[in-house]
């Protein structure tokens, strides 16, 4: 089966900003937490006091602990742990994942935007829901599973 994304979530293609058919597909971030294996996060020395004071954490043991020094030295990466960002958590739903310093994210995760057209989003689609997305936008995948994902999609908006 396939289906557009956008025409099949009544009440949410409008308030979250999903896109008319003949625009870019869009999907609100459904958690997957695959972004934050395949990229490397940079950020700055400010997002990184920021997000060790949000932590209450000691500046020594974040740095040593958290973050890596970038070649320049005036930036840092989060550290990567088990191929993932320090910071991603399992959540307790399943194929969903925590950031645990949302609150004080840096910029280049603050500017990610999730699409259907974003290879990361349709690896987590294929990896947790068994869907993939044609190059039109639309789901594709056994309809009870598109049907678990949407449901998935508005419990999101909910909480």
């Amino acid at each position: 089966m396939v289906t557009r994304i956008a025409s099949t979530l009544p009440g949410i293609a409008e308030s979250e900003g999903l896109l008319p058919e003949e625009e870019e597909p869009f999907i609100p971030c459904f958690f997957c937490g695959v972004c934050c294996t395949k990229c490397r996060v940079s950020l700055s020395l400010v997002e990184a006091r920021r997000i060790c004071e949000g932590l209450a954490l000691d500046w020594t043991a974040f740095r040593s602990n958290y973050v890596e020094p970038s070649l320049t030295g005036t930036s840092f990466y989060l550290r990567q742990q088990d191929g993932k960002c320090i910071f991603l958590k399992k959540g307790g739903e399943p194929f969903k994942y925590i950031c645990l310093i949302h609150a004080w994210k840096p910029a280049a995760c603050s500017e990610w935007n999730a699409g259907l057209h974003r290879k990361e989003c349709q690896e987590g689609l294929l990896k947790h829901w068994g869907l993939t997305v044609t190059p039109d936008g639309h789901l594709q995948g056994p309809e009870g599973r598109i049907h678990s994902f949407q449901m998935f999609l508005l419990q999101l908006r909910k909480a």
